[in-house]
């Protein structure tokens, strides 16, 4: 007893007293006071949040496309990186080349039959729009044939005012029926052999990277709208994920937890309008008659336009086409060589048609009229070709070809057109 009397003024001991220890109900009040008494700054923290992803994702869309050349200072770069040690390039600009060949590999593997949009081109169309090209190439050859010092000059002098119109008609006749079959023959050993004369990868990769415009407008055209989503889906789930971010730092506050959450926001917020752009493939019903369908996927239609036009319009047009084929170092020996071993297989049908008089001319005779006209042709034809560039478009109709394969696509295979492009 006397011990319970002398210790009723001692202090209980550590083991029978907590209240140093913070309870639930402390927590909650002094998280509540804190927050009564500067709310406003607590409040500004999600608005902030959302100004400043919305801000961040603003320069983002604009650096993934500028600017299109390197801007800095050039000391040190990685290949296929748009971030220089002292410097940036637009990512579309810096990864053109990768990107459009990943591009143009699911175009021509989903998309486009190379060989059987270039045998659309009906060989008798072409030869009578090339008609007067041929007169005009028939013309040039007799010209330097009957030249001074030339084979038939002697021709000319003798006999040219003695020939009959009748002949002359003829002979006119002869050569663009000829030259018809000409263009023909060649036309089909090229529909033939499409992959060596018409290299699709070669033209609108060398495009893509001569003109960066061109794929910088591209994903521009046809991402326009999720562009403007990712900016704006900044400023909502930047707000969104601010609140919680709000609510941590009124009960714990260190200085560095505002910087490593608003990268965490940031990252979220981007992960999330990424895939919310391409996922879900397929669309997924929700409650209150609401579907769930990634946003570049609904827009399929719309997307396969505008990707078609653009194409059709900036790279696959009958000009470049015909200038690519002339001109690229893989497709133009190839061109040369059947434009010239045709040319010669024609003028032996000529030769045989002419019966006597081809022999006439003696084998001397024949084959510097076979060098000049294959010689002409091969310098003159090129020249000609713009007579058939617009029923070349008309037939090859590569706009509607590539809009209707486009947009007759499953879900998942039009998102794997570009997406894989995107994610770069």
């Amino acid at each position: 007893g006397g011990s319970s009397g002398s210790g009723g003024s001692s202090s209980p001991s550590p083991s029978s007293d907590l209240s140093y220890l913070p309870t639930s109900r402390s927590w909650l009040w002094d998280a509540q006071a804190k927050f009564a008494a500067q709310w406003h700054l607590y409040c500004a923290i999600p608005i902030i949040a959302g100004v400043l992803n919305w801000l961040t994702n603003a320069l983002a869309v604009k650096m993934i496309f500028s600017p299109e050349e390197y801007r800095g200072l050039n000391w040190k770069r990685w290949p296929d990186t748009p971030l220089g040690l002292f410097g940036w390039q637009g990512i579309v600009p810096c990864k053109v080349r990768k990107m459009s060949t990943t591009m143009v590999d699911l175009m021509t593997r989903r998309l486009l039959d190379v060989r059987e949009v270039f045998g659309r081109l009906d060989r008798e169309t072409c030869g009578r729009l090339l008609e007067p090209g041929i007169d005009a190439m028939a013309a040039g050859v007799m010209a330097d044939l009957t030249a001074r010092g030339a084979t038939l000059e002697w021709a000319k002098r003798s006999f040219g005012q003695f020939v009959p119109k009748g002949a002359v008609e003829g002979t006119r006749r002869m050569v663009r029926r000829h030259g018809r079959e000409l263009v023909a023959a060649v036309l089909g050993e090229m529909q033939a052999r499409v992959p060596e004369v018409w290299d699709v990868k070669t033209q609108v990769v060398g495009a893509m990277t001569r003109d960066k415009q061109i794929i910088v407008d591209l994903f521009q055209r046809c991402g326009r709208e999720e562009f403007v989503f990712i900016r704006r889906s900044g400023l909502l789930f930047g707000f969104l994920f601010g609140i919680p971010q709000m609510l941590l730092w009124v009960v714990w506050d260190p200085w560095w937890s505002l910087a490593v959450g608003g990268a965490i926001v940031g990252y979220a917020t981007d992960w999330l309008a990424l895939k919310l752009m391409f996922e879900p493939v397929q669309p997924v019903a929700l409650p209150l008659g609401l579907t769930l369908h990634g946003a570049f996927l609904r827009r399929q239609m719309e997307v396969s336009g505008e990707f078609a036009l653009l194409l059709r319009t900036r790279i696959l047009t009958a000009e470049l086409i015909w200038r690519e084929i002339l001109t690229a170092e893989g497709t133009k020996r190839v061109f040369a060589e059947i434009l010239e071993r045709r040319t010669r297989e024609q003028l032996q049908k000529a030769r045989q048609e002419l019966g006597t008089g081809g022999t006439l001319l003696g084998d001397k005779a024949w084959r510097d009229i076979e060098a000049a006209v294959v010689a002409r042709v091969a310098r003159d034809l090129p020249g000609h070709l713009p007579a058939v560039y617009a029923y070349s478009d008309e037939a090859l109709d590569l706009q509607e070809t590539l809009k209707v394969k486009m947009q007759g696509l499953s879900g998942e295979e039009f998102e794997g057109v570009l997406h894989p492009v995107f994610q770069e």
